[in-house]
């Protein structure tokens, strides 16, 4: 893992986005949290990032539009997409949000040895390459 890697988490439970970032801090990594997918996506528009793990289930912008519109805004971000459920089966938004481009999904409560292989595996990998336009 390159200590200098930096992700930033989107969950609207502060209790989960402080574990994580706690978790990820310990293991090296840098972290910022947003409280929404609006406020995640702004972020990422104005600040660099390696790795984005967002929340499937949000108020104000859920996970599913703000993969969405990382895919176009910033094709190239490695993405990860958690959810504890809802009012539908977990299993199905995880994988709407691999449909969407997630490069990883994960189930909440979220342990840590498993969201910190999960992280290091999407690092591991470079990131999304996007197609080459013909002229």
């Amino acid at each position: 893992m390159a200590a200098s890697a930096s992700i930033l988490i989107i969950d609207d439970d502060a209790a989960v986005s402080r574990t994580l970032s706690l978790i990820l801090t310990r293991a090296g990594y840098q972290v910022t949290t947003a409280t929404s997918g609006r406020k995640g996506l702004e972020l990422l528009s104005t600040d660099g990032y390696d790795l984005v793990l967002t929340d499937i289930i949000m108020p104000e912008l859920d996970g599913i539009e703000a993969i969405r519109r990382i895919r176009t805004d910033h094709p190239g971000m490695r993405v990860i997409a958690m959810s504890g459920g809802g009012q539908i089966d977990k299993a199905d938004f995880l994988h709407m949000a691999e449909a969407l481009g997630a490069d990883r999904v994960l189930e909440k409560p979220v342990r840590s040895e498993r969201l910190l292989e999960l992280v290091g595996s999407v690092m591991a990998n470079p990131p999304r390459r996007l197609p080459e336009r013909k002229s």
